[in-house]
């Protein structure tokens, strides 16, 4: 099986606007929901869309 995926959009300015998560196993991703989505930086995940830690910062500042 896969890992998670995540995948970064970005607005029109290259700033990180949203985050989209396939968890592993999903057949399709959806927009990260911080009360329904966590990041585990135990579990093995995959980036795309923008650099890791980008997208890492992001995904902790909205479970904040």
């Amino acid at each position: 099986m896969e890992d998670t995926l995540y995948v970064a959009e970005t607005d029109e300015f290259g700033e990180l606007a949203c985050v989209w998560v396939r968890p592993k196993g999903a057949k399709s991703a959806r927009v990260f929901n911080p009360s329904k989505d966590s990041y585990d930086p135990q579990k093995a995940a995959n980036f795309s869309g923008s650099a890791a830690a980008n997208i890492i910062g992001w995904l902790k500042a909205q479970s904040e």
